[in-house]
């Protein structure tokens, strides 16, 4: 049982499984000419629409910030923040969340883990869709016991990751990972 929770900590820090449905996003058919040339489309009810470096920003902010709550939550096995990152569509994002959860009430805890997400581009922007490409770090990992014996390790790990995002009222948040 112990071990079941360790691979799932493990596949949750890497984001091992993914999303089997698509977003609705359209990806160019042709390389943009800069990784941020994008259009912004404004909606007669919604805001203003912002200029493309503070949409780039936002989006790029957004990606980030579900990073650092998903390492902030397996650090504190609160979810509360994390989850405000996601859109509920994205199933990986609450199976992770899930996850960690469980390891709140199984007493388990993580060190090491810090995820970290570089060499972030946007590769695609449609109105309120868009893709983000990153190359995924996590740090070396232990899952400790309620008696903080070792359950399970995990080398650092990199990856590249591909993940979706959606603007909703205004706020951008992760819905899937594409990969």
């Amino acid at each position: 049982m112990h071990r079941a929770r360790a691979i799932a900590t493990a596949l949750c820090l890497m984001g091992a499984t993914a999303c089997t449905q698509t977003p609705p996003i359209s990806t160019p058919t042709s390389s943009p000419a800069s990784a941020t040339s994008m259009t912004t489309t404004s909606t007669p009810s919604g805001p203003a629409s912002s200029s493309p470096a503070d949409e780039t920003a936002a989006i790029l902010d957004a990606t980030k910030r579900y990073f650092e709550e998903f390492s902030s939550a397996l650090h504190t096995r609160d979810t509360t923040k994390f989850r405000t990152t996601f859109l509920t569509l994205c199933v990986v994002c609450l199976e992770d969340a899930d996850k960690i959860d469980a390891l709140l009430r199984s007493g388990q805890t993580i060190e090491g883990g810090s995820l970290r997400l570089t060499n972030m581009e946007i590769t695609a922007l449609n109105g309120d869709n868009a893709v983000v490409a990153g190359s995924l770090t996590a740090d070396m990992t232990t899952v400790l016991d309620g008696s903080r014996r070792v359950v399970e390790t995990y080398p650092t790990m990199t990856r590249s990751r591909n993940i979706a995002l959606k603007r909703v009222e205004g706020k951008w948040s992760v819905q899937a990972f594409l990969d």
